[in-house]
């Protein structure tokens, strides 16, 4: 919670320091909203309760890392992906861009063709 939500962890710990509670909730609701592009909101609500509580010692193994466990730091990998997708996007809009001007001929070319070569320099005599 403190690396995806920053603003919350700093809330819970001015709580405990302000009410000296520490521990677990045993229900959890959090609201968000969100607004896409088009102004579109999205509501949502996230509940976690805790339903089956009991007290008693742990085996240690529980909170041993697996063999062959590895970190994925997925910041780069993000980063990589957002870096390739606005490479292609750049290049799509330059190919559209290349495309239209293939296309469509310039001003000059279209008085040139419409004039049929009327004013042709002559060769030399």
């Amino acid at each position: 919670m403190k690396s995806t939500n920053p603003e919350l962890a700093r809330e819970l710990a001015s709580y405990a320091r302000e009410y000296g509670r520490t521990g677990i909730a045993l229900k959890t609701i959090t609201w968000s909203t969100q607004t896409d592009k088009k102004g579109k909101v999205t509501a949502d609500t996230l509940v976690m309760e805790i339903t089956d509580l009991k007290s008693g010692a742990l085996d240690k193994s529980l909170f041993e890392i697996p063999a062959g466990y590895e970190v994925t730091d997925m910041t780069k990998i993000m980063a990589d992906v957002t870096a390739a997708m606005d490479s292609a996007k750049a290049e799509s809009a330059k190919g559209e861009k290349d495309a239209k001007k293939e296309e469509k001929p310039s001003a000059k070319d279209a008085i040139k063709a419409g004039l049929g070569g009327m004013f042709k320099k002559k060769p030399p005599m």
